[in-house]
């Protein structure tokens, strides 16, 4: 059989690190209360130096990402290297544009001559956007749908 190995408290912990209730002193429960506070004001200086080294860094990221924002992206003393802004402007101007092409084909594309027949001819009507559909009764409709030309 398999000896079993006994719990002694040696085994776990050291005796000269923990004091005897019996034979302790005032004097040895504040000398333990010292070192434990000396363990603790150890760790936080440590923890400071870590915590001033990465603040620090992050600072001095936030300044060159601000500086690379304010005069790169943005602008700034009159410089016209405004990403961003000019991207955006050059959207805008294209779909109003787009959207002054599409009102001026709607309301200023006529049928082309005076003939009657010939306005409502059908391909006519299909290039200004109407297409003729059949109801029920065989009776030709006329509804204005998107054209492909309209949606650019």
């Amino acid at each position: 059989m398999s000896k079993l190995l006994e719990f002694k408290i040696s085994n776990v912990v050291n005796l000269k690190l923990w004091p005897n209730p019996r034979t302790t002193i005032i004097a040895n429960i504040y000398f333990f209360g010292y070192c434990e506070i000396e363990l603790h004001i150890q760790g936080i200086k440590e923890v400071s130096a870590i915590y001033c080294r990465c603040s620090w860094r992050l600072f001095v990221t936030k300044l060159i990402v601000d500086g690379v924002v304010k005069s790169f992206i943005f602008g700034e003393n009159r410089r016209t290297c405004d990403l961003i802004i000019g991207q955006w402007r050059k959207i805008v101007r294209d779909e109003d544009i787009q959207q002054q092409f599409l009102e001026m084909r709607y309301l200023i594309e006529l049928p082309a001559g005076d003939d009657p027949l010939v306005k409502t001819s059908d391909y006519l009507q299909h290039d200004l956007g109407f297409t003729t559909f059949q109801d029920e009764l065989q009776h030709n409709v006329i509804k204005r749908v998107p054209h492909d030309k309209y949606m650019l």
